[in-house]
């Protein structure tokens, strides 16, 4: 990933609960904005453990979870509230609400 931060440690010992595994990411500078290249090697590095998962294993469990949902939020602002889609334009077409839920504006 030419725009991902690189990785300063993983661990397959779980932690936390829920958490089985992790790898934990350190940026080389500090960052106020992020391009849209950054985003999306993001979400490549967030979905890579259910990819590896399903390749070796040949099944998914519910370990990815929360890249799962850190991944479809981070997409979600990409296109809704950053105007970072080719199709519906760059434009902001939607904003949160306090309870999750998204109205088009």
């Amino acid at each position: 990933m030419e725009y991902a931060d690189p990785v300063h440690r993983v661990t397959i010992i779980p932690r936390s609960i829920g958490a089985l595994g992790a790898t934990l990411q350190l940026p080389t500078e500090d960052r106020y904005l992020m391009t849209r290249d950054e985003l999306r090697d993001r979400l490549c590095v967030m979905l890579g453990g259910r990819i590896a998962e399903e390749l070796c294993c040949g099944d998914i469990s519910t370990g990815a979870q929360n890249d799962l949902e850190r991944a479809t939020e981070t997409a979600r602002q990409m296109v809704c509230r950053f105007g970072m889609s080719d199709v519906l334009g760059r434009s902001r077409s939607a904003v949160r609400r306090a309870r999750g839920s998204w109205t088009a504006r």
